[in-house]
């Protein structure tokens, strides 16, 4: 690695002349703390400048070694500020605790990357900040954002995780794990999850636990598997407020088999065949309060899980809800609700919200599904049999 330290710098542009930007001014004004290092693109080279000194002590060709550079230099509470521009990564970049670093928006600033292990990770992350800024990835890494175990307080706001084929399995937007020791109380605001096989995972690839995660105002867009999902056994205290899930066909909104886990405010419009959440078999004491046009949901035996779906508050597991639609086809006389309740249902009610769905039809039932059994097949056409259900075991 070549390291470029040039004194004779102070100000440093593509013309030769003096540079003042507005973050100069902030900074003569006192409004804000000069970062550490401005890192920007001059044709096809990136320089790093002291934000201090002025002076362009790293440039190169190779955005991955200039930025990993100033990294490894930064102190604690040290800050990168990286100009817009796409940023083509050879290699991953490993972050660490304490540092800031920010972009001029994701609309503006892209570290894309495509090897084969995740664009930025690092472990003992306390602290981190990371913002206003794109991940782009192509179809060969893991994912875009890996926080590993030792970490607390790090925040992830106003970044753009795009992906680039929601069909890669196991794909992901963030990755918090644990290890063997922790992960808590990490912040992700305002990001955007785009074209990802998964959006936001936690889990504990040790002995440890990830706990605690707020994820506040997100938009999971295209999303091939699953927006969060906190599946694995330990994923306890995980807090969503607010978010929309939308044209992710097929997909689940989020997952759930760990205790005390809230969802709150939560807008899934995701398409056909998907699901707004699936509990697993170990989830407990999970709220649910969401406004969701997905008519399945799963919860697999979780016990003492409140969800309160279209102003009516359930108890899962015990009573379960919701509008199935289907498509005749002028010849079938069965169409099945998968209920999700814990045991066969006693009570039943299915009511035709459609004139297609008007017809004679009687309910059977077991522990997994509702049947409603026409007399006379539905007609054909597209979304035109929609049926309101209850069932109460």
């Amino acid at each position: 690695m070549t390291r470029h330290i040039n004194p004779s710098h102070v100000w440093d542009t593509v013309h030769g002349e003096v540079e003042l930007r507005s973050d100069h001014l902030y900074d003569l004004m006192g409004l804000q703390v000069s970062p550490s290092y401005i890192i920007y693109k001059d044709g096809d080279t990136v320089k790093a400048k002291n934000g201090l000194t002025g002076e362009i002590e790293f440039y190169g060709v190779d955005a991955a070694e200039i930025i990993q550079d100033v990294i490894d230099l930064l102190p604690f509470q040290g800050k990168i500020v990286i100009r817009r521009g796409t940023y083509e990564l050879s290699s991953s970049l490993t972050v660490k605790r304490g540092i800031l670093i920010e972009g001029e928006g994701f609309a503006s600033t892209t570290l894309y990357y495509d090897g084969s292990d995740v664009a930025v990770k690092g472990d003992n992350l306390d602290r981190l900040i990371l913002r206003d800024i794109q991940i782009q990835i192509g179809t060969n890494p893991l994912g875009c954002l890996y926080i590993g175990s030792g970490t607390t307080f790090a925040r992830v706001e106003g970044v753009y995780f795009h992906g680039s084929d929601k069909t890669i399995a196991g794909q992901y937007g963030i990755r918090f794990d644990a290890g063997d020791t922790w992960n808590y109380y990490n912040w992700v605001v305002n990001c955007h999850f785009h074209l990802l096989n998964k959006g936001i995972v936690t889990e504990s690839s040790g002995s440890g636990k990830a706990n605690g995660q707020m994820i506040i105002g997100c938009l999971f867009y295209a999303i091939g598997s699953v927006g969060i999902d906190f599946s694995p056994d330990g994923s306890h205290e995980q807090t969503v407020l607010g978010g929309f899930w939308a044209k992710s066909p097929n997909a689940i909104g989020f997952k759930s088999n760990g205790i005390r886990n809230f969802f709150i405010g939560c807008q899934l419009e995701m398409g056909s065949g998907a699901k707004s959440f699936e509990l697993g078999s170990s989830a407990k004491g999970n709220v649910i309060i969401i406004n969701d046009n997905n008519p399945v949901a799963s919860v697999n035996n979780a016990t003492e899980t409140y969800v309160n779906r279209h102003g009516r508050i359930e108890r899962k597991g015990l009573v379960s809800s919701g509008v199935a639609t289907f498509s005749g086809d002028g010849s079938t006389t069965q169409f099945t609700i998968e209920h999700g309740l814990v045991a066969e249902p006693s009570v039943v009610n299915v009511t035709p919200m459609s004139s297609d769905a008007a017809g004679d039809f009687y309910v059977t039932k077991d522990s997994t599904y509702i049947y409603v059994n026409y007399l006379t097949a539905p007609p054909s056409g597209t979304d035109n049999v929609v049926l309101s259900w209850r069932a109460e075991v």
